[in-house]
């Protein structure tokens, strides 16, 4: 199912954008943030990432974190990919199939047109409403065994 995704992301040539771990950080929070039902607008993602590296810095002055001496690509690809299992987990939790709710999520992307814009993928707003598809969940809940 990834496929799919990795066809929008090349396709966009996102995937050619340096990889930095502010930006990522931003796009999970700016996630976070949405599922709390709140939204940040597109001029606000600085603001916000540095608010993000303000709180983390805090809690490693008020002793609530501690820092790794070694911050190696072996730990930032452990941290993306625990992240990953998270969501996996919390789609299993909500009952719908991880691999259906991520094909619908990858027609809603590739569906969008856009531009990148300060290192983001951003949709076109003036984008004719009807060309755009939305990910229907519907048909992903797991199917529950029936035991005879």
């Amino acid at each position: 199912m990834s496929k799919e995704i990795t066809k929008f992301l090349t396709d966009r040539k996102i995937n050619e954008l340096p990889f930095t771990v502010d930006d990522f950080q931003a796009n999970v929070v700016e996630e976070l943030l949405e599922l709390q039902g709140f939204d940040v607008p597109k001029e606000n993602r600085y603001a916000l990432r540095q608010a993000f590296t303000d709180f983390a810095e805090m809690l490693y002055f008020t002793k609530v974190i501690s820092k790794k001496k070694i911050h190696s690509a072996r730990d930032v690809i452990d941290a993306i990919t625990d992240i990953r299992v998270f969501c996996l987990d919390g789609t299993l939790k909500l009952e719908y199939d991880a691999d259906k709710t991520l094909h619908e999520v990858a027609k809603e992307i590739s569906s969008r047109q856009g531009e990148i814009i300060d290192g983001k993928f951003e949709k076109d707003a003036n984008q004719d409403p009807s060309t755009l598809y939305k990910a229907d969940f519907t048909g992903c809940k797991l199917e529950k065994e029936v035991e005879e």
